[in-house]
């Protein structure tokens, strides 16, 4: 199977650098947009109609002191809203306007990277592996991701608003209003080209378990650079099926490991709830 120049790009560089970018559609873009001024008006919102846009599974509203990078005593400095198919119809009666507005906008776009992200996914599976069923592979990503906008606390510029992690999952896509993302390798931090059409396509501990790590987990961290900002950001989180995670290649890296366990516990290791088994 052909896999578009855009994805295979996206493969190698990920293959080659650990990370990469993918830019949007001109329609895709607009609806992206539409999504962050939703974020904005519902983030605006007093505390009280917020708190009441609760979903299961992590989704709808969290607010700050929850979502941690590893370390519950050092909570990310951002709320949270998060969107997810399986949230979609209960959405629909969130007590607040804004609330299911925003869950409808990120929806929206849902699809789109569930796709760009399934595609990516078979790309680096044949690079590892000639003999990956891929048909099996389609739609596995559907019940098990999710879209989340952050709204950062007010911080002083140089302190963390999230620190070095990887996010334990298949695969991050991020977006963001204002600059912060810093990508860690090695000794080296560097921040990677910020436009409003292009997303950082990040590989986590899932995919890497797959690969046999041969794709290594990408770290990264949110750096405050404005103590007035209230800044945005847009991540897909990127997860396979549980029943679908037989490694594409055996080592010693993933020899022993229950990938599916690790799918059903990563959000546990940051403090919020995750998807149960269907």
């Amino acid at each position: 199977m052909l896999i578009a120049p855009g994805i295979e790009a996206c493969v190698a560089d990920i293959s080659k650098r650990g990370w990469s970018s993918f830019a949007l559609s001109d329609d895709l873009q607009r609806k992206v947009s539409t999504a962050y001024e939703a974020a904005a008006t519902f983030f605006d919102l007093d505390e009280k109609s917020k708190e009441a846009c609760l979903l299961p599974y992590g989704c709808g509203y969290t607010p700050f002191g929850r979502e941690h990078s590893g370390n519950p005593a050092l909570p990310d400095r951002v709320e949270i809203f998060a969107a997810s198919a399986r949230t979609q119809d209960l959405a629909l009666d969130l007590p607040c306007a804004a609330g299911c507005d925003l869950h409808e906008r990120m929806m929206e776009v849902f699809r789109w990277f569930e796709m760009t992200a399934e595609d990516i996914m078979r790309g680096v599976a044949r690079m590892v592996a000639s003999d990956v069923p891929e048909q099996e592979l389609t739609g596995g990503l559907h019940r098990w991701s999710q879209l989340q906008f952050n709204r950062t606390i007010l911080t002083e510029p140089g302190q963390f608003i999230n620190t070095a992690h990887e996010d334990g999952h298949l695969l991050t896509f991020a977006h963001a209003n204002g600059r912060g993302l810093e990508i860690v390798t090695g000794l080296s931090v560097l921040e990677p080209d910020r436009t409003s059409s292009a997303f950082t396509v990040m590989p986590g501990a899932i995919l890497s378990l797959l690969t046999g790590g041969e794709i290594r987990p990408l770290y990264h961290q949110v750096r405050a650079h404005s103590r007035s900002e209230h800044r945005l950001s847009l991540l897909f989180f990127a997860d396979l099926d549980p029943q679908l995670c037989k490694p594409w290649k055996i080592t010693p890296a993933n020899r022993d490991v229950d990938i599916a366990s690790r799918i059903l516990g990563n959000a546990g290791r940051f403090g919020m709830d995750g998807f149960p088994p269907d």
